[in-house]
């Protein structure tokens, strides 16, 4: 009787570990630029598990479907931080996570600069901090824009916004979505023109004392900010152009997407 077998080829690895300091092999890496290409050889979401504080060498990263994992605490508790210096530069991320980890700009320059919208979740203790002169994130074209805070993420004030927008009037939608004991500071958002502005909170455990934020630098020329608990949300109703007032934010029938109506009366999409 003959017999056959199917030969298998080992599991792609969708965990990482990296620790400058370590040694590397199999899943450990010690070259971040070695650690990256692993990543890119990877489709969909893969972790990259943090053991120390870490500075990422010079260069351009891809960071699509990322997530940056510590080890659970505060960076200020024994938790790790992540340093972009100036010559760092991320040049995209989509649907990126971090977790237990601060992100820390020390450029000159933005790190992050987007043409258009992302969704970034900062969980876990995890904190978003620009430099002292540039923000951390640059969005240069519009779009819905959208910083999840789950349990305990902040939006540090460092001097400078960690968010910045220089996209044109009302193109830019700014969403902070605000999860379990998170909080934002003053003046960590900034933008060079009117920007539609909604700061969430969407749980009860969360310090009423601090919201809303202040943002000096930042044109809100329209605010749908609000309290989503299980006992309010924020309701968009939908109909014709023509039969909202201005200054009012509605899914338009006529255009099939939302838009916002200034007080010229003229339709702005939103996305």
């Amino acid at each position: 009787m003959s017999s056959w077998h199917t030969a298998l080829k080992p599991q792609a690895y969708s965990v990482f570990v990296y620790n400058s300091s370590g040694s590397q092999s199999g899943n450990r890496f010690n070259s971040f630029s070695d650690l990256m290409t692993a990543c890119d050889r990877v489709a969909g979401p893969k972790t990259v598990v943090i053991e120390q504080n870490e500075t990422i060498p010079s260069g351009a990263y891809n960071f699509d479907y990322i997530k940056f994992q510590g080890n659970g605490l505060a960076y200020n508790a024994g938790g790790y931080t992540l340093t972009f210096g100036t010559g760092v530069t991320i040049t995209s991320w989509t649907f990126g996570t971090v977790s237990s980890i601060r992100l820390l700009s020390t450029s000159s320059s933005a790190i992050w600069t987007t043409s258009g919208g992302f969704l970034l979740t900062i969980t876990d203790q995890s904190e978003l901090w620009g430099s002292s002169t540039d923000p951390f994130i640059l969005n240069t074209g519009g779009g819905q824009c959208i910083l999840y805070l789950g349990g305990a993420g902040r939006l540090i004030d460092n001097g400078y916004p960690a968010f910045e927008t220089t996209a044109s009037a009302f193109s830019c939608v700014i969403i902070v979505a605000r999860q379990n004991s998170s909080t934002v500071d003053d003046d960590t958002l900034k933008s060079s023109n009117s920007v539609i502005l909604g700061d969430f909170i969407q749980s009860t455990v969360i310090d009423g004392t601090l919201y809303p934020a202040s943002h000096s630098g930042l044109t809100i020329g329209v605010d749908i900010s609000a309290i989503q608990t299980s006992s309010s949300a924020l309701g968009i109703s939908s109909g014709a152009n023509a039969d909202f007032p201005n200054k009012t934010i509605f899914y338009s029938t006529d255009n099939a997407n939302l838009v916002y109506k200034d007080s010229g009366g003229t339709i702005h999409d939103l996305y």
